[in-house]
């Protein structure tokens, strides 16, 4: 299984033993060091990223607390369906 992270994975919190179980998050951007991610909440209506360790989110991916989702464009994200050329 692929735990590297990349700008604009998609990523689904499995673990119910926290506040984000269920959440989708994009990555957003990546620090140049890669030690920290900017991930925002497909589903918020703030529009306010949050900050997460790569380190960490590797981990969460490794363990099942976490899994990679089949990317979606950032349009079908802000409009919730999907569109057809």
């Amino acid at each position: 299984m692929d735990h590297e992270i990349f700008v604009n994975d998609l990523i689904k919190w499995e673990s119910t033993n926290n506040d984000f179980a269920g959440v989708v998050e994009r990555v957003l951007w990546i620090d140049e060091g890669y030690t920290i991610a900017f991930m925002l909440n497909i589903e918020s209506t703030k529009g306010f990223p949050r900050t997460f360790s790569v380190s960490g989110l590797r981990e969460a991916l490794k363990r099942g607390e976490a899994k990679k989702l089949k990317k979606r464009s950032l349009v079908q994200d802000y409009c919730g369906r999907k569109f057809v050329r």
